[in-house]
Order: C-alpha cells, then sequence, then structure tokens
C-alpha cells in the first residue's frame, strides 16, 4: 500500500507594520489554519533581536498576489501576535502604553480587524509604537 503525502499549498504573505518594516514569507496553508498570523508571528520573531526593533498597535497581512487590493489586506492586533510569538514583555509594555494613551486595552481587543476593514489612519499615526 502505497501512501501519499498531501501536497502542500504554499502561500507568499506579506507582512507590514506602519512604515518601521515590510516582508514576505512563505507559509504552507495545509499546516497553519491561519496563514497571516502565522506570517506576523515570524516576523515579529526575526525582528527581536534586531536592536531598535519597532512595532505599532496594527501588523497588515496580504498574499503577494492581492498587494493592489487593499480590501484583500487583513489587520492583526500586535499586541496579540507579540504573545503569539513568546514576546510577553514588548505585548505588555505595548499594553499599558496604550491603555495610559488612549484608554483602550489591547488585549480586550480581537485578533484581528473585520476583512476588508483598513486601519490606515491608526497605522500612519502609529502613536502606539514601542521600541527597544
Amino acid at each position: 500500500m502505497k501512501k501519499y503525502m498531501k501536497s502542500s499549498k504554499i502561500k507568499k504573505i506579506v507582512v507590514k507594520c506602519a512604515n518601521f518594516w515590510m516582508d514576505e514569507f512563505e507559509i504552507d496553508s495545509e499546516i497553519f489554519d491561519d496563514v497571516y498570523v502565522e506570517a506576523a508571528t515570524r516576523a515579529v520573531e526575526k525582528r527581536q533581536a534586531i536592536p531598535g526593533f519597532k512595532v505599532g498597535v496594527i501588523i497588515e497581512c496580504w498574499e503577494k498576489k492581492d498587494f493592489t487590493k487593499p480590501l484583500k489586506h487583513i489587520c492583526y492586533n500586535t499586541y496579540r501576535v507579540l504573545i503569539n510569538a513568546g514576546l510577553y514583555g514588548k505585548a505588555e509594555m505595548m499594553r499599558t502604553n496604550f491603555i495610559k494613551m488612549y484608554g483602550t486595552d489591547l488585549r480586550n481587543e480581537t485578533l484581528k480587524g473585520d476583512n476588508g476593514t483598513r486601519t490606515t489612519d491608526i497605522q500612519q499615526s502609529n502613536s502606539g509604537s514601542i521600541g527597544e
């Protein structure tokens, strides 16, 4: 009896955090339920050791083929992405700063915005950004 592996379905995901940085990752959609949150997690993990590593409160993700289709871009709560990456101290620093500045607790906010909802004005201001 021959066994065959399922063919992988690799998606090229672009991850952008305001004007701080942008990356591209290949994620297998057969392995990960949410390829976007996996790519966002890999992006912050990649940068954690970089001096001056900065993030804003929103991380935007999309499939590379959808670059010119902003309604297909998905925004993620960076606090939750940092937790997923195991960066608890940085996540709590962001949460605390955001509460002080805006009175909103990022821990009580959802992981991602509604599909197709852009938060460009929040991304451009990035008042809640943190760096080391």
